[in-house]
């Protein structure tokens, strides 16, 4: 089973960044990241597409929190999604949790 991952950023490039989208890659069967980003000038998309490859999608808008939701919302392939906050380090073990 693999999930789509939709995360809200904008500027989220901080020194836990990176961590964060580890722990997301280390527990979580990823079939796309979706980020949706409001305009990020310190290198956020960079980071992303470092960790996640060719599983990323990028969507960038100027849309308020519940927009910025239902837009990465309709971009979800899979019948399972998380919506992971970009200063949000999920446990390991995780999914394998939330699945039962």
């Amino acid at each position: 089973m693999k999930i789509d991952v939709v995360m809200l950023t904008r500027n989220s490039n901080k020194p836990w960044f990176k961590r964060v989208l580890d722990a997301i890659a280390r527990n979580i069967p990823v079939h796309c990241f979706i980020l949706v980003d409001g305009y990020s000038t310190d290198g956020t998309v960079e980071v992303v597409k470092s960790v996640f490859k060719d599983q990323v999608v990028v969507l960038r808008t100027r849309a308020s929190l519940g927009g910025a939701r239902y837009l990465g919302m309709k971009l979800v392939d899979t019948e399972w999604l998380a919506f992971i906050d970009s200063d949000v380090e999920i446990l390991d073990g995780w999914f394998n949790e939330a699945i039962r």
